[in-house]
């Protein structure tokens, strides 16, 4: 039983390579249909290209382990959810770019988060949180504490006036994690545009994982500059243990 709730966890966090921001899956309310923009005429992204920053997250964690940065607001933002416990509070800190190429026609969304709290310090330890499953989960989010994800170049024909890949026509993700490089294909993502176009809201689901787990991310745009977020360099905080800068190849299962 415990060698099933180790393979099953193994799979379930092999999918937090995350990452940007729309409603929970769980959620029965249909997705808006998109409405493409007129092509033929760049400027009307303008007001999607930029920075943003990451200001909420959340995973279900196939309802075996919650994980938000604000667990006290998770049913505000998330349809039917409810609360996570206090250990499933992490201190979080994280980014995203929208940039626009007219020569392709498409867009392209990067995000970079690092998050921490501290069971998930204490995991793999003699001081690890109690666990009523009898292993640590958080041992299994370890290396999670960071995530740099590239999502799949989006056609511009899929960016709407409410929201990019609304029908999910684009898949996958790359990327990395704390120590190991990340490569999810079967990945679905939606993003959701907020009336003042300055709020995304994410939508993440790994199909290919024994227990798809939900993602939902928000993130503000703070500069109409899209930043150079460097996958290999951390944030300064909140502090994490075991970054490499030269992260290797996700095991094969």
């Amino acid at each position: 039983m415990k060698k099933s709730l180790l393979l099953i966890l193994a799979s379930l966090f092999a999918i937090f390579a995350l990452a940007g921001c729309a409603e929970d899956s769980k959620n029965d309310t249909p997705a808006p249909t998109a409405t493409p923009i007129d092509l033929s005429s760049i400027e009307k992204y303008a007001t999607l290209v930029g920075t943003y920053e990451i200001t909420f997250f959340y995973t279900d964690g196939a309802g075996m382990l919650a994980l938000s940065n604000d667990c006290a607001n998770v049913p505000t933002y998330i349809a039917g959810a409810q609360p996570c416990a206090e250990t499933s509070q992490v201190t979080m800190q994280g980014k995203g770019t929208i940039t626009m190429d007219v020569a392709t026609q498409t867009g392209k969304l990067v995000t970079k988060m690092q998050m921490t709290n501290d069971c998930i310090k204490r995991a793999g330890t003699e001081n690890a949180c109690p666990s009523v499953i009898g292993i640590d989960p958080f041992a299994f989010v370890k290396d999670q504490q960071y995530n740099y994800t590239v999502f799949t170049d989006i056609p511009l024909s899929a960016i709407s006036a409410n929201g990019i890949n609304l029908d999910n026509t684009v898949k996958g993700t790359t990327g990395r994690t704390l120590t190991q490089i990340s490569n999810v294909p079967d990945s679905t993502y939606s993003f959701t545009i907020a009336d003042d176009k300055l709020t995304i809201i994410n939508n993440m689901v790994d199909e290919s994982s024994i227990m798809p787990a939900n993602v939902t991310i928000r993130m503000k745009k703070i500069s109409d500059i899209p930043e150079t977020l460097d996958a290999n360099v951390a944030f300064d905080t909140p502090v994490i243990e075991g970054f490499v800068t030269e992260p290797t190849a996700t095991p094969a299962n």
